[in-house]
């Protein structure tokens, strides 16, 4: 076989192969639950069948040459626009919760991404749209029930930790040793429900965006320094003990007080309780360029990197020992109280076993 007729089967073995994976793209797009589209100058030029239906086009055809905007509703139409443009200028973009518009009108909850792309010659985008309307329902449902659930509790929160503490007070009398230990057991179980309660209707003011924070001049220190006290019986009782490395000279933010109390405690009751007994907790706060930077480091039982990400995360399902219990709320209630406050958090660890470190930052008030 001569050189000619060898390369003249190749080009034919290659040109086959080209077919074949053009044709296994075609039917993988064709084929995909999720929309799939493209845009050249801002117009429409492919849609997939499952993006015409999400779209109530009987096919796809009814899309193309349709401008890429007319389908996004106009609450998102400005943020769109911008993503897109973006896109063309060859920046892909994370994933963004939207609405689109149906040709009849109605709306649709989706999820989209966009990828730049090269279509004969000239700058394209490439799309891929989910479907969330079902996954907003639920999400829906949940927070109704956990607002319905936490304000039920409320009630008979109130009025268990009052008789408790009547008990506790011996207005009605002397409790045995027997009586008194039960007691204060329950006190406990109603203490840790009421922060539960408390936890959860924090995180339905962040979904709502009905947190209020009460912004005033203070000196971190202080905040520490309530903290520290109120931590102390915790930390001793568990033998641990509780190294502080804080800035002599005055810390100064703009803050809520309670709220970055609540912060700080969660991050030292956390510490304090997935660190075995004699373990050791370290609180910094220094000043770190335009911010106050607060990190609490213990030796406990340490994040896996897979979960480092999710830690903050409202209900994630972390490992950690059975023993261990929590919802997760708390880590999420604190992102967004720092974040309320301009800052931002993170977890650092070397692993499973190696302790765990939390960072927060707050802004500095250079106002005097």
């Amino acid at each position: 076989m001569s050189k000619a007729e060898d390369l003249e089967k190749l080009v034919e073995e290659r040109t086959r192969a080209l077919r074949e994976s053009e044709e296994r793209y075609r039917q993988l797009v064709e084929s995909a639950p999720d929309m799939i589209f493209a845009h050249r100058e801002w117009s429409l030029i492919f849609v997939n069948p499952a993006g015409a239906r999400l779209l109530g086009a009987a096919d796809p055809g009814q899309l193309i040459g349709k401008p890429v905007l007319d389908i996004v509703h106009a609450d998102y139409r400005e943020i769109a626009k911008e993503r897109i443009r973006r896109a063309y200028e060859g920046f892909p973009s994370a994933p963004m919760e939207q609405k689109y518009l149906r040709l009849d009108g109605t709306t649709v909850d989706v999820e989209t991404i966009t990828i730049p792309f090269t279509y004969q010659g000239k700058p394209a985008v490439q799309g891929i749209c989910r479907n969330i309307t079902e996954r907003r329902k639920l999400e829906e449902m949940r927070e109704a029930f956990i607002s319905t659930v936490t304000h039920e509790l409320q009630t008979p929160l109130v009025s268990i930790k009052g008789y408790i503490d009547y008990l506790l007070s011996g207005k009605l009398g002397p409790l045995s040793p027997q009586i008194q230990t039960a007691v204060e057991a329950v006190k406990r179980a109603s203490d840790r429900l009421s922060h539960l309660t408390n936890d959860l209707l924090d995180y339905r003011r962040f979904v709502s965006g009905k947190l209020n924070l009460d912004l005033m001049p203070l000196d971190l220190t202080e905040v520490i320094d309530t903290c520290t006290k109120e931590i102390q019986p915790f930390i001793e009782r568990k033998s641990q003990t509780l190294k502080l490395e804080v800035m002599k000279e005055a810390l100064q933010v703009k803050g809520d007080h309670a709220r970055l109390v609540q912060v700080i405690m969660n991050l030292l009751s956390n510490a304090s309780k997935y660190t075995p007994e004699k373990g050791k907790i370290t609180l910094t706060a220094e000043k770190k360029d335009g911010s106050i930077e607060v990190s609490i480091t213990d030796t406990g039982i340490g994040i896996e990197e897979d979960d480092l990400a999710r830690v903050f995360e409202p209900f994630a399902t972390i490992k950690r020992p059975s023993y261990f219990k929590g919802t997760g709320l708390g880590l999420s209630v604190s992102k967004g109280l720092v974040e309320a406050h301009g800052g931002r958090i993170w977890a650092e660890s070397e692993g499973e076993g190696k302790g765990a470190k939390f960072i927060f930052t707050v802004p500095r008030n250079t106002t005097s």
